[in-house]
């Protein structure tokens, strides 16, 4: 810690009642890499922008929390990275409680409106190279972490929880050209994330308020590991349309959602839907998944549902999911697969298994609550 700057010492007052915003980037486009930020809490009336080689550490009780309507427009964050002059790179954080304080800002009603805020607590575009660790993200007014052209990201022993849960309060939101990310030991809590707790959405309607300044693209070599809720929404979304969503491990998961677990629906049934059932596009189903495997999964609902656990509306090259489990009744199918191109299915459950089911286009679904493996391959 030696080589750590006491941001205290630096203008910094961590009482509560100063804006710390200015302070805190003044020394980091100083020239000062390494931060310490200790117990406090440090209310900011802007967005703190991290530079290239930013490493910051921050003491488990430093309280970093945005000001009252200091999230108006739509590149106003808590934390962002200052890609302007290219790619931002060598990043991390560790420690603190980072608050949106979404109670006190707000986006409105209209999602198209181009002057507002997108609601993201930590947004990073064009960023290389980035940890974060050992923290708990707060009461954003959308999504918690959201990036977009992003390569080689860990995030590791994150826990989400907010007093206001609402819709559309995603944890991890990955965009376009999201490459090598590893995710492993997040936590939501008290009802959070609001919506997906992990959302790959290699395409999606970019002129909502989430996706303002995002850019649709390819994903791929993504780890996502022990991932728990107390109650989501949905654990998982994969989102292609387009755009190709490859090599996805994704394991041990836990928790109660009130949707799906795991939703591959193409968007088709959002508020802002990406195409239309008769065009061209439709004609063979959408999406592009390749290499996908999802293992582990042990899931319930606050309530029964006819919903679901697992939807299958987008085009799988090879898809394959093992060792299910939903430990309270689904009130109607476990998986339920539809509007696909041809595609060979293998499934083995307790009770029943069915080994190299060609169908195309026709719905298909399994009532089991516990299934050993589940396989989708598209046939060319």
């Amino acid at each position: 810690m030696k080589d750590y700057k006491n941001v205290l010492r630096f203008g910094v007052y961590g009482d509560g009642r100063h804006d710390d915003a200015a302070a805190l980037n003044k020394l980091i486009h100083s020239g000062v890499r390494k931060l310490f930020i200790p117990h406090g809490h440090y209310v900011l009336g802007g967005t703190l922008t991290l530079e290239s080689g930013t490493e910051i550490i921050a003491d488990e009780h430093a309280y970093i929390e945005l000001a009252p309507g200091a999230q108006k427009g739509r590149r106003d964050f808590l934390v962002t990275d200052d890609s302007s002059g290219g790619t931002a790179e060598n990043i991390s954080i560790s420690g603190g409680i980072w608050d949106g304080n979404s109670m006190n800002n707000s986006r409105g009603d209209n999602l198209f409106d181009t002057s507002a805020t997108s609601g993201a607590l930590f947004s990073f575009r064009g960023v290389r190279n980035l940890s974060l660790k050992d923290m708990k993200l707060k009461n954003p007014l959308c999504y918690y972490l959201r990036f977009c052209e992003a390569e080689n990201v860990t995030l590791d022993n994150i826990v989400f929880e907010s007093e206001d849960v609402h819709i559309n309060q995603d944890g991890v939101h990955l965009a376009g050209f999201c490459h090598r990310f590893t995710m492993r030991n997040l936590r939501g809590v008290n009802g959070s994330p609001g919506d997906d707790f992990i959302a790959l959405n290699a395409d999606d309607c970019l002129t909502r308020q989430e996706s303002f300044d995002m850019i649709n693209g390819p994903q791929s070599d993504i780890l996502i590991e022990n991932i728990h809720a107390d109650e989501c929404h949905c654990f998982v979304r994969l989102l292609s349309v387009e755009s190709p969503i490859e090599n996805v491990t994704i394991r041990n998961i836990s928790g109660n959602c009130r949707g799906t677990a795991v939703n591959m629906d193409a968007a088709r049934y959002c508020r802002v839907p990406l195409f239309k059932p008769g065009d061209e596009i439709c004609r063979n189903g959408v999406g592009h998944l390749n290499n996908v495997l999802i293992e582990n999964v042990r899931v319930g609902r606050p309530q029964i549902m006819a919903e679901p656990f697992i939807t299958a509306e987008t085009n799988a090259e090879h898809l394959e999911i093992r060792n299910f489990e939903a430990v309270t009744p689904c009130g109607g199918d476990m998986i339920e697969i539809s509007n696909l191109a041809s595609h060979r299915v293998k499934y083995h459950s307790p009770q029943a298994s069915a080994d190299g089911l060609i169908f195309k286009n026709e719905k298909l679904s399994f009532a089991d609550s516990l299934f050993d493996s589940f396989t989708l391959k598209k046939l060319v």
